[in-house]
């Protein structure tokens, strides 16, 4: 059995780091080094890749924790980059997609500068990561059960 274990962050690249994108660790070599390359010359391909990625590992569980979310800038950490507490939230589930689809909806909650068009690129990769069978962007699909201590 495979468990992703994303931790929710900004990334530069990707817009952020959750469940489909933490698995573009999960390749090893020249298929990453270009990915990210390629991130400003065409960023479609990278977000193609952060699907495909994904498909390929294709795990049977995805456990995100979003106790707190690195914000304004990530991965790595510089001095703008702001760590929000509090956040309190897992989402477990077998579904990368809806999973993407919860933290990018904290993301925007919680980080101001997260904008419309850092959205879109992430919902493009949703879209991807759900041709390739992934999961779905749709939460109505799904039942959400959400548990408050």
């Amino acid at each position: 059995v495979i468990i992703n274990l994303p931790v929710l962050k900004r990334h530069m690249e990707g817009q952020i780091t959750s469940a489909l994108k933490n698995h573009v660790g999960s390749v090893y070599g020249p298929h990453r080094w270009i990915a990210h390359a390629m991130a400003e010359k065409n960023h479609n391909y990278f977000d193609r890749k952060i699907a495909e990625f994904a498909s390929a590992v294709r795990p049977e569980l995805t456990i995100t924790d979003i106790r707190s979310i690195q914000a304004v800038f990530g991965p790595f950490r510089r001095p703008d980059t702001k760590i929000i507490d509090n956040v309190n939230h897992l989402i477990i589930t077998g579904d990368m997609v809806a999973a993407d689809v919860i933290a990018l909806d904290l993301m925007k909650k919680y980080d101001s500068t997260f904008t419309a068009t850092m959205e879109a690129i992430v919902r493009r990769q949703h879209e991807y990561a759900e041709e390739l069978g992934l999961g779905t962007s749709d939460l109505s699909k799904l039942e959400v059960i959400k548990i408050k201590e």
